[in-house]
């Protein structure tokens, strides 16, 4: 049980930069919020959490839900995490708009992939967060295959065969679909699909990802949101196919398939959400489990089994007062009340 996050502070050291690396139990969904008010606060919020010197160890990608790298050589904070920011890219452009005005003259960076960029970054080994991508195989393309309901549509994967295009909303995720493989590609090919998909309607969430797949060009597009160790994996479910790695711009794809459309982004709302979610009382992790516990008649020691991290849960020392001053400052106009 919990939300796991790594997170470093570089700084200038006597031989060169160094940094001091932290573990989060609880904080990995709440990152968004918690980096959000500028260096200060949010180095002040990383040094709350465990330290080497405490236990702190890196994540790999099974575990790691968020991280951040503020770093005070380069003056850019690298950062991943956030529940809605993690599926959600309009979103997650907005909260980096904002993030940008409470952190001036430094450079905000999303992680693409993930921990394995923050360790990357910090010249570690990828050996010590990579781990191995777990196969998923699917017996039932036609299934796998199926047109997602409205309003259900975490896929959009567009097709161009001899100059045609066709469209197809699924259910499953990028990373999902192109473990098929060529099994799948052959499958899709044979499809008769849509020139357009039924319109999104007010309220459908943003889809995580899509794909482009071109047989006449033998190339294969790719966007998601979840940030993930993709890009090089992908090449190895799809030889002799060139891949387009577009990471977090679906844009690519609305251009390389006129036909697709996406729901409409209302900035605006985004921003107000954004500032809702700022102004939000967080519950903590250990009031979360010792609940749960208490459900069952157990008591706090037995969590301690479990993992001992599980009971400490730092949150970030923003009074509410405060942050709505400064929200005040730059966004008044979305200020609920």
């Amino acid at each position: 049980m919990g939300h796991r996050a790594n997170l470093a502070i570089l700084e200038h050291g006597l031989d060169g930069p160094e940094h001091r690396l932290y573990y989060s139990h609880w904080r990995a969904r709440s990152l968004g919020c918690d980096l959000f008010w500028g260096p200060e606060h949010a180095t002040r919020f990383v040094e709350r959490q465990r330290s080497q010197a405490e236990g702190a160890e890196w994540l790999d990608e099974v575990w790691a839900e968020g991280g951040a790298v503020i770093d005070y050589t380069e003056f850019r904070l690298l950062w991943f995490g956030g529940e809605r920011e993690t599926n959600d890219i309009p979103y997650r452009r907005a909260r980096l708009g904002m993030m940008a005005r409470m952190w001036p003259t430094w450079e905000i960076q999303w992680a693409e992939h993930g921990i394995v960029d923050l360790a990357l970054y910090l010249d570690v080994p990828i050996e010590t967060v990579a781990a191995g991508w777990r196969g998923e195989r699917i017996e039932d393309l036609d299934g796998l295959l199926r047109a997602a309901a409205p309003g259900a549509v975490d896929t959009v994967v567009t097709v161009r065969r001899g100059g045609r295009l066709g469209v197809l909303g699924m259910e499953d995720f990028v990373a999902t679909i192109v473990q098929q493989g060529q099994r799948f590609l052959d499958r899709l090919e044979t499809l008769d699909l849509p020139p357009h998909l039924d319109p999104f309607r007010p309220g459908d969430p943003f889809p995580q990802g899509g794909l482009h797949v071109d047989f006449d060009a033998r190339t294969v597009g790719w966007w998601q949101a979840p940030p993930d160790w993709f890009a090089p994996r992908i090449r190895d479910f799809l030889p002799g196919w060139t891949v387009l790695d577009w990471y977090g711009g679906y844009e690519r794809h609305l251009e390389a398939a006129p036909c697709l459309t996406l729901p409409e982004v209302d900035e605006p709302a985004l921003m107000a959400s954004v500032v809702r979610s700022l102004l939000r009382e967080e519950r903590s992790g250990v009031e979360i489990v010792t609940s749960i516990l208490a459900l069952d008649g157990e008591t706090v020691e037995s969590a301690r089994g479990v993992n001992a991290f599980a009971l400490r849960d730092d949150l970030a020392d923003v009074p509410i007062d405060e942050r709505r001053e400064m929200l005040r400052r730059h966004w008044p106009h979305l200020l609920p009340g």
